[in-house]
This record gives C-alpha cells, sequence and structure tokens, in this order.
C-alpha cells in the first residue's frame, strides 16, 4: 500500500512538468505524507511480530 501512495504522488508530481502545479501541490505531498506514516506503521507491526514469537 505504501508503496503505491508513493507511485501515485509521483505521478502526480509529474504534472508539474506539463505546468499543472495545482494538483501536484494539493494531492502529491499529502500522498508522500500518509505513504511514510503508513509504512512506518507497516514496520513498527512486523517488528512486533516478529519479536513476539521469539
Amino acid at each position: 500500500m505504501p508503496a503505491a501512495l508513493l507511485l501515485a504522488a509521483t505521478g502526480t508530481s509529474l504534472l508539474r512538468a506539463v505546468d499543472v502545479p495545482e494538483p501536484a501541490r494539493l494531492i502529491a505531498f499529502p500522498r508522500n505524507v500518509v505513504a511514510i506514516a503508513l509504512a512506518g506503521r507497516e514496520i513498527r507491526e512486523h517488528r512486533a511480530r516478529t519479536t513476539a514469537t521469539d
């Protein structure tokens, strides 16, 4: 899921290259923040699972 969000944000950021900066500003940054937050949560959950089974 985080990888898909990052790819979508990257695609939206590419709109700047064709002089459409507004969607990039409104959509890309929040998607990147959500992707980072989800990735952090998944890493913490994975660590909790692996330490619980040890």
